[in-house]
């Protein structure tokens, strides 16, 4: 449709006349009326209580610490890999500098992975890109990386222009007041909607569980000390002495740490055992938040507890479930990882780079790579043309360089791959020149 505009609107116009490429809708107008350049953490449990207090929830909290590491665990416990972007040789040399470059990085590559997600835990994460001069052997003089180093969110504040578009970091304390370039930073926003630079993280959302499940522990242990032990009734004669009364008295306090008791003729003492009814106890109440963070964390609850709670099917209908959680994570911190990482890395050493290497989790086990492997000769015998780099890529192999050695064909068809159109005949190596090692 095509719309009429003024000459001034045309400015801005160079597409088409129904095309408009500026951004109209600013945050300071209309319904987002409180548009502020320093942008402040809407989370209202963060505001209220700080970071201290979500990092306290994990530490006095052991069912959620272990939820929480299940979830960054089942992740962090994949391998990674740099896949370049095409079989030329100046993308497989790029490929290969990022892979060494990140680990060559200051401690372990994985160690910075897992503080960037600990965006999932508070919200967002933020790690600062430390630079130095790197003179590679391999690759020539480089800048690379010497550290990524992880800073507490809370120190910083986001700055933002009218239509929440990110200008950079400030300080939140001290007198360093400047205004941080974001490329200098690696930032990650889990679940972040409506231009919200902080995200939504998992302790926020279970804060109310937790603090359920502490203030039933605090009844369920006041409890426990009054009625854990049965009440002791003593019946006391007329004329019993303050003296007597006050042995007897003692003797009641110590009845929990002896083993037997000797009751002065004329006393009795009987026992009156706590009674209630129904299945609205504390351990279910307590069990009912735990179940409740279980589906906040991992989306699901039999992964977690086991028994009476489920069947095979439907634990594994959960474990499904876990799996694709853990899959939307993997691919939010790769785009964060290919980014403002690797996109940062190759700009700063290859000039006219089009397309990146890419950075990526290898989310398939060994079982579901030989039940691919299978499907993969089945359509090739049916005559269905399936690409080599397609292949190297979903098994995680890296594409034979000229004149490297390569396993060979035995030539079976009953569970091997086989040469695929495409690649080079039996006998020769990828170059096309070389006999393949038997």
């Amino acid at each position: 449709m095509v719309t009429e505009t003024t000459e001034t609107d045309r400015a801005d116009l160079s597409v088409g006349p129904s095309v408009n490429l500026s951004e109209l809708a600013a945050t300071g107008q209309g319904f987002l009326s409180r548009w502020r350049p320093e942008m402040g953490n809407p989370d209202e449990v963060i505001r209220r209580k700080g970071f201290d207090y979500l990092r306290e929830m994990e530490r006095k909290n052991g069912f959620l610490y272990g939820v929480l590491r299940t979830r960054v665990q089942s992740l962090l416990s994949k391998k990674w890999n740099v896949r370049p972007a095409s079989g030329e040789p100046r993308d497989l040399a790029i490929a290969a500098f990022v892979r060494e470059a990140l680990e060559r990085v200051e401690g372990s590559f994985m160690d910075d992975l897992r503080n960037i997600a600990g965006a999932i835990r508070y919200g967002y994460s933020l790690a600062e890109l430390v630079w130095e001069p790197w003179d590679s052997t391999r690759h020539g003089e480089r800048i690379a990386l010497r550290a990524i180093k992880d800073k507490p969110p809370e120190y910083f504040m986001f700055e933002a222009d009218a239509y929440g578009n990110l200008k950079g970091l400030r300080h939140r304390f001290g007198t360093d007041r400047r205004l941080l370039p974001l490329n200098k930073f690696v930032h990650f926003a889990f679940e972040a909607e409506g231009e919200n630079p902080y995200g939504h993280g998992l302790l926020s959302r279970s804060f109310w569980h937790d603090w359920f499940m502490r203030e039933g522990w605090k009844f369920w242990a006041v409890y426990l000390e009054r009625f854990g032990s049965p009440l002791v009734r003593a019946t006391v004669p007329r004329g019993t002495t303050p003296a007597e009364r006050k042995e007897l008295e003692d003797l009641i306090s110590s009845i929990q740490q002896r083993t037997g008791i000797v009751i002065p003729e004329g006393f009795a003492l009987e026992f009156v055992e706590a009674t209630r009814s129904g299945v609205a106890g504390y351990r279910e109440f307590i069990e009912e938040q735990k179940e409740a963070i279980a589906v906040v964390v991992l989306g699901q609850t039999l992964t977690t507890y086991v028994g009476s709670r489920g069947s095979q099917a439907l634990g594994t209908v959960h474990q499904h479930t876990k799996d694709d959680i853990i899959a939307a994570d993997a691919e939010a911190m790769a785009t964060v990882v290919n980014e403002q990482i690797i996109k940062r890395l190759v700009d700063a050493n290859f000039a006219g780079v089009e397309r990146y290497p890419a950075w990526t989790w290898e989310m398939t086990d060994l079982r579901d790579l030989e039940a691919f492997a299978r499907v993969v000769v089945r359509l090739r015998n049916t005559g269905i043309r399936v690409p080599v780099e397609w292949a190297y890529r979903t098994f995680g192999i890296p594409i034979p360089q000229p004149g490297e050695e390569v396993l060979a064909d035995s030539g079976r068809r009953d569970g091997a791959l086989p040469t695929m159109s495409g690649s080079q005949p039996s006998g020769q190596g990828p170059g096309g020149d070389e006999p393949r090692s038997e």
